[in-house]
């Protein structure tokens, strides 16, 4: 056991010197390189100013880029506009108290229907493009 020991002690012993043996050479013309890095330290004042350019996009300024105003249309700008469904107007009538309602004519701009509320006979004209209603008073039903 004390022979295993000393053994260990040994070998310990001697990887130390093999280790700290090339720094202590005799070559004095070999120089030692310090691994160790110096870091520069750089400090940004967050308190100073950055400079914003805002461009005014209502100026006429020649810029590379134009940017467009949004609220005025291009004469030449098409914009389509999806036309909603006749079942639209007839769940809108529904709502609003009218039975029993008769679509008749699903096609073009207009859409036109026939309802009744209470005992009063109704026509009534939907835009197929904004959704708007006409109501007219036809006559008493019955």
């Amino acid at each position: 056991m004390f022979q295993k020991s000393a053994i260990a002690v040994a070998a310990v012993v001697l990887t130390g010197l093999s280790v700290t043996a090339p720094a202590m050479a005799d070559n004095a013309n070999r120089s030692v390189r310090d691994h160790r890095v110096e870091t520069q330290t750089s400090v940004r004042d967050h308190r100073q100013e950055t400079r914003v350019v805002v461009r005014d996009h209502r100026t006429k300024a020649p810029v590379e880029k134009q940017v467009r105003d949004h609220r005025t249309k291009r004469s030449n700008e098409v914009v389509a506009v999806k036309r909603k469904h006749c079942r639209v107007g007839y769940e809108n009538l529904r709502r609003g108290g009218y039975r029993p309602i008769v679509a008749y004519d699903c096609q073009g701009s207009e859409y036109h229907y026939t309802a009744q509320r209470g005992a009063k006979l109704y026509r009534v004209a939907m835009n197929a493009y904004s959704g708007s209603m006409e109501v007219i008073f036809v006559g008493l039903a019955r």
